[in-house]
């Protein structure tokens, strides 16, 4: 791998380039500030300017690129892929706005082959670590003679990967190395709302390199995009339905549980159908999983500070568990056969409407198990519950006029 290393300040004669002086190499940041030592330093990436070195130029060996797209793609999919594959061959941006449900991976399997075929470099990147590893494998099986490689945390190694699948946050290591980067979750925190980010992407991306931005409630504007309504085995979303429920906080400080919400989890359980129950914070979660276990169930509870979040993941799809109990760490990107989904405290703030559509997007996936059931519990009903509400019906009613 060739490297550009940031050439060193002349500190003793009082100079500073002028590159360096409005922007950092490493983030592209032009908020740069003066430490204890006198260095210069990024105040986004804490990169200094004489440690600065960007990678550019891996040593990836082309090859001949199999696809083994073997699922059956819809007709609202094969919109999608042409979309995308107008993308790559005119080398333009895009978006793709898709149900939670729709496929969207699939989708992106043909246009990141053709331009495997051209020699180009990928990046499929997310905001969220938990879902680097499932995209990275589910690619892999798609493109079973492309050396894939998931990026994330201390996982660094890139060496000859023809599609890396990467946290947004490794960007910071990269220079005007990709051709085609896509960008799944493209509305999802933090990316969406933080400058640091966008800048990573921009500058690991080629100078006539594209982006590809994926999500079900991303915002479509006048740039060249699609919307796709159905979900890749044409049923409809689920509808979540509201019940009232009393104060949460005041029964849970008192170790109780609804009675509402206990027979909804037996029923769902007389049913062996698994049961995910989201969560507004991490201690609520905690105090949950504890009375939800003291109820008789078998239970496990993840959030970001999970360590064996993964495992625990992989166990529920396993049955293993019969309630598995998570914050919105768990909202976009996994799948669950036959899951059911209840949300607490459905009107805490976290709780927006982006969130409960992607939320409600997790039930009903399969093929084999297109259905399944979204309750709501709390004990008022917010705008942004009678959003996400009123997004499915939308949808369904698009779907069923194509």
């Amino acid at each position: 791998m060739k490297e550009i290393v940031i050439k060193k300040t002349d500190r003793s004669a009082g100079t500073f380039p002028a590159v360096d002086r409005l922007r950092c190499h490493r983030c592209l940041s032009e908020d740069i500030g003066v430490d204890v030592d006198n260095r210069f330093f990024c105040r986004d990436c804490l990169a200094t300017s004489d440690l600065l070195v960007l990678r550019k130029e891996r040593d990836v060996k082309q090859r001949d690129h199999g696809i083994n797209l073997f699922v059956s793609l819809s007709d609202s999919q094969k919109s999608g892929c042409d979309f995308m594959k107008t993308c790559v061959v005119n080398r333009i941006d895009g978006k793709v706005q898709a149900v939670c449900g729709a496929g969207k991976t699939e989708m992106t399997i043909p246009a990141i082959h053709q331009a495997l075929r051209l020699g180009w470099r990928i990046c499929f990147a997310i905001p969220r670590v938990q879902i680097v590893l499932e995209i990275a494998k589910r690619l892999q099986t798609y493109l079973p003679d492309t050396n894939i490689k998931a990026i994330y945390g201390e996982k660094k190694d890139d060496s000859g990967a023809h599609v890396i699948v990467s946290t947004i946050n490794q960007l910071v290591n990269y220079f005007e190395e990709f051709d085609l980067m896509i960008i799944d979750e493209a509305d999802a925190y933090p990316y969406v709302s933080s400058n640091l980010l966008k800048r990573l992407v921009k500058k690991a991306k080629k100078p006539r390199g594209i982006i590809i931005s994926m999500s079900a409630t991303i915002t479509l504007g006048s740039e060249f995009s699609i919307l796709i309504h159905k979900r890749h085995h044409g049923l409809e979303l689920p509808i979540p339905k509201f019940i009232q429920t009393p104060n949460w906080n005041a029964l849970l400080k008192n170790d109780k549980l609804p009675s509402s919400f206990l027979d909804q989890l037996r029923k769902w359980r007389s049913k062996t159908l698994p049961i995910l129950v989201f969560v507004p914070t991490i201690k609520v979660g905690s105090k949950l999983y504890n009375l939800i276990q003291e109820a008789g169930f078998c239970c496990q509870n993840v959030s970001s500070d999970s360590p064996s979040l993964h495992a625990i993941v992989d166990a529920f799809r396993q049955r293993r568990y019969e309630v598995l109990v998570s914050t919105t760490v768990l909202e976009r990107g996994v799948t669950f056969e036959d899951v059911q989904v209840a949300v607490i405290m459905t009107d805490h703030a976290i709780f927006d409407a982006s969130t409960l559509i992607q939320i409600c997007g997790r039930v009903g996936r399969f093929t084999d198990s297109p259905g399944g059931e979204i309750v709501f519990f709390s004990e008022f009903r917010t705008r942004f519950m009678k959003v996400a509400r009123e997004y499915s019906r939308k949808m369904n009613i698009k779907g069923k006029a194509n």
